[in-house]
C-alpha cells in the first residue's frame, strides 16, 4: 500500500511529529545538498558523484542521463571558465518515507560565463530554480537516486561583481587545490 505524501500538490502541509530517524535523514539530506554545491563550486567531481548513487539519473537543463556522466561533464565546463561561480541550496521541503524521501529544494546559482573577450570581465548569469530529488538511503547512506532540475528563473548581467576594487583585499577563491577552502579542510 502506497503511503499519500505528507503534503500533496498545494495543499498546506499537515504537521507532524518527527521521530529521531526522521531529523537524522534530514539532516543528512541536507548535507548531501551542500555537498553537491560544493563540489561543483570547487571542482571536485568526485564530490559531485559521492551524492548520487550508482544508477542514479539526473535531469540538468539539456543534460538527460546518469548522474556519473552529469558530473565527468560540469566540472571540466565549468573548469573553463576563468572566475569562479557559486551555488546556493535555501529551502528545503522533505519527506521522508522509511529509506525513501523526496525533497524539493530551492536554489541560487551565480555563474559566470564563458563568453568573455579578452581583457573583458565576464558576464554573469543569476539563475533560480529548484532539485526535485528523490533520495533513498542504502547500505546506510542517504544519497540521490533521481534528480530533476527546475529553472524558475535566468538573468544575464554584465559581470560587475567581479569590479569591487575591494576584492583584492579579500582572500581570492579557486578551484581544488587553488582554493584557500582545499587546505583548510585537509588540517581537520
Amino acid at each position: 500500500m502506497t503511503q499519500a505524501p505528507s503534503f500533496p500538490g498545494s495543499m498546506p502541509r499537515q504537521p507532524r511529529g518527527l521521530t529521531l530517524d526522521d531529523v537524522i535523514a534530514h539532516i543528512e539530506i541536507q548535507q548531501r545538498l551542500v555537498e553537491y554545491c560544493r563540489g561543483v563550486d570547487r571542482g571536485y567531481v568526485e564530490a559531485v558523484s559521492s551524492v548520487y548513487h550508482g544508477d542514479a539519473y539526473d535531469e540538468h537543463g539539456p543534460f538527460k542521463g546518469a548522474a556519473s556522466d552529469f558530473a565527468n561533464a560540469i566540472v571540466p565546463m565549468l573548469d573553463a571558465i576563468p572566475v569562479n561561480g557559486q551555488h546556493h541550496v535555501t529551502n528545503s521541503l522533505i519527506d521522508v518515507q522509511g529509506d525513501r524521501a523526496k525533497a524539493e529544494t530551492y536554489f541560487l546559482s551565480f555563474h559566470p560565463t564563458a563568453e568573455a573577450a579578452d581583457g573583458e570581465k565576464p558576464k554573469i548569469m543569476v539563475t533560480g530554480g529548484r532539485y526535485l530529488d528523490t533520495f533513498e538511503k542504502r547500505d546506510g547512506v542517504w544519497r540521490i537516486a533521481r534528480r530533476i532540475t527546475l529553472m524558475d528563473f535566468a538573468k544575464e548581467g554584465d559581470g560587475s561583481f567581479y569590479s569591487w576594487p575591494g576584492l583584492a583585499d579579500f582572500t581570492g577563491s579557486g578551484r581544488r587545490e587553488a582554493d584557500a577552502s582545499h587546505d583548510f579542510f585537509a588540517q581537520v
